[in-house]
């Protein structure tokens, strides 16, 4: 019976863990990241394709500091008003003007 080499059994070792790893990055993706994104903002709606879903939950993810920090954490309570029917767009820039994101 011919013996294998150490470094062939090392480089074995080395592949499986790697694999191991991979699975694990994996699993972490595709479960905990979405979940963990819909904990803090939310169910994404069911009209995003499931690739478009792990997409979002990832950058969400990724950004969750700055989007659930306020600007400035001792900073007074200020009246911000949305007008009924005002662009998205109108009020993002408002808000910045403010400085409130």
């Amino acid at each position: 019976m011919k013996r294998r080499s150490p470094l062939l059994a090392g480089l074995s070792l080395l592949l499986f863990f790697s694999l191991c790893v991979l699975i694990l990055v994996i699993l972490n993706i595709t479960l905990v990241i979405p979940r963990r994104a819909a904990q803090t903002f939310g169910l994404p709606t069911d009209k995003l394709s499931y690739t478009q879903q792990l997409y979002y939950a990832t950058l969400l993810t990724l950004q969750e500091e700055s989007l659930t920090r306020p600007p400035d954490p001792l900073g007074e309570a200020r009246l911000f008003k949305v007008n009924f029917g005002e662009p998205t767009a109108s009020v993002i820039q408002r808000l910045q003007e403010e400085g409130m994101i």
